[in-house]
């Protein structure tokens, strides 16, 4: 089962925003150094998360910093973070948990493409 054109677009524009690189950076670090299978990876998410933390803080200073002092670079699209924590037994049906698990099926999709064919 491949990607489409549009899936595979998508992913790449997840991918490329400067603050998913930490997390993507350990995803793909765990799968090539075959740490975890990949579908342990949702498992792994708030591992991969509060490991970023750290990184993702960084850049998003860098970046208020540039703001401040009129410093400028032209981003396609403004960023923004947001982490959630789902109830699953309870909550799967409100419609911002089913954007949130459709979000993170097409980041592990992506890792999955990306694994078996390189």
């Amino acid at each position: 089962m491949g990607l489409n054109n549009q899936e595979i677009k998508l992913l790449d524009m997840i991918e490329n925003k400067y603050y998913m690189k930490p997390i993507m950076n350990l995803i793909q670090d765990d799968l090539h150094n075959n740490i975890i299978p990949v579908q342990e990876i949702f498992n792994n998410l708030y591992d991969y998360l509060t490991s970023a933390n750290k990184k993702i803080k960084e850049l998003l200073t860098e970046s208020i910093l540039k703001e401040k002092y009129n410093i400028s670079y032209n981003p396609p699209i403004l960023p923004l973070v947001c982490f959630a924590t789902v109830n699953f037994y309870n909550e799967i049906n409100n419609p911002q948990h089913r954007g949130m698990f459709k979000f993170l099926t097409v980041l592990l999709l992506v890792e999955i493409f990306k694994h078996n064919n390189s």
